[in-house]
């Protein structure tokens, strides 16, 4: 029987950057590449412990073109948040000039790779 989710694996074009941005702007803890004799300039995968007993993979690949979707509705990755952390990572955000985008219950926005990201402190459907 499935448990859960163990990790989200994003591709990105430049590793540093990644983790300085998921570091930066939604807090998440650099845990390391998969092999201990790289450094996050030479791995090909990086990890980060995003809270929970979750964690988050950054794949290296240097030839991804950025994406841009335009509708909220697009693929994207979640990650559930307070509306107080929902409030402070849009302000990280607006420093970085990020465009975000926001619903009654969520944020939307992109990281520097295009990936499409929504923070939401939305419960599921009323019933």
């Amino acid at each position: 029987m499935v448990e859960g989710v163990h990790h989200a694996a994003l591709a990105v074009s430049d590793l540093p950057r990644a983790v300085s941005f998921y570091e930066g702007v939604l807090e998440f803890t650099p845990i390391g590449p998969d092999n201990p004799e790289n450094t996050i300039e030479t791995a090909d995968y990086f990890w980060m412990d995003i809270g929970g007993g979750e964690w988050i993979n950054f794949a290296d690949r240097p030839d991804v073109t950025p994406k841009h979707p335009g509708d909220k509705d697009d693929p994207h990755l979640a990650f559930r948040a307070t509306e107080d952390e929902i409030s402070s990572v849009k302000q990280r955000l607006v420093v970085r000039d990020v465009e975000v985008h926001e619903t009654r219950t969520s944020i939307y926005f992109h990281d520097p790779d295009g990936n499409f990201l929504e923070l939401t402190d939305w419960n599921g459907p009323d019933k």
